[in-house]
């Protein structure tokens, strides 16, 4: 029996979030309630856990896809078996070679930005940084949002040693932020 994975339902404050990280690949068997997936939000990793037991038996989002709350984002099945599922080599080659550029773009864009959350993703590319020069502090190695400010300033404060981070672009929108949540507290 077929029953679709779906992202878990996200908090009323997230938006959406990112699948970081498929723990279990297509054609693995796997256990019920063993962690199959890692979906990131810009708050929180949320696992995503197996209805029982069976076989992964199709990803229908990659790592690094954008997913809405309770989005399909996989099949699984309880009564198949591990090597019914797995693919030959060929098969895997042919879909590699079947991806279309806008796939190989999301891939490249991926593969730059390294490990990081949406929010650091977005400010990143914003900010045209290169992500492998950012020291990450998050879970796993990460890059988080502030992991970005940081180099962001450093950045500037080299090309601008006269502007003080206060002035900058990303500190505006950062004391901003800071700002509105205050003021949603108070």
């Amino acid at each position: 029996m077929t029953i679709e994975i779906k992202s878990p339902t996200f908090p009323e404050s997230v938006a959406d979030g990112t699948v970081a990280n498929w723990v279990k690949k297509e054609g693995e068997s796997v256990n019920q309630d063993e962690i199959i997936a890692e979906i990131e939000t810009d708050k929180v990793v949320l696992e995503v856990v197996a209805p029982s037991n069976g076989v992964l038996t199709k990803i229908i989002k990659n790592e690094g896809d954008i997913v809405n709350s309770a989005e399909v984002i996989g099949e699984f099945d309880e009564k198949a078996e591990a090597i019914k599922h797995e693919k030959s080599l060929e098969d895997v080659n042919e879909e590699k070679d079947s991806n279309t550029k806008e796939d190989q773009l999301k891939i490249e864009k991926n593969k730059n930005s390294g490990k990081s959350g949406p929010a650091a993703k977005k400010l990143i590319v914003e900010n045209n940084l290169d992500s492998s020069l950012i020291k990450p502090s998050g879970k796993d190695k990460r890059i988080t949002k502030a992991d970005v400010n940081k180099a962001y300033i450093k950045i500037q404060k080299k090309i601008h040693p006269d502007i003080s981070p206060e002035t900058s672009r990303l500190s505006s929108i950062v004391n901003e932020a800071k700002d509105i949540v205050l003021n949603d507290i108070s």
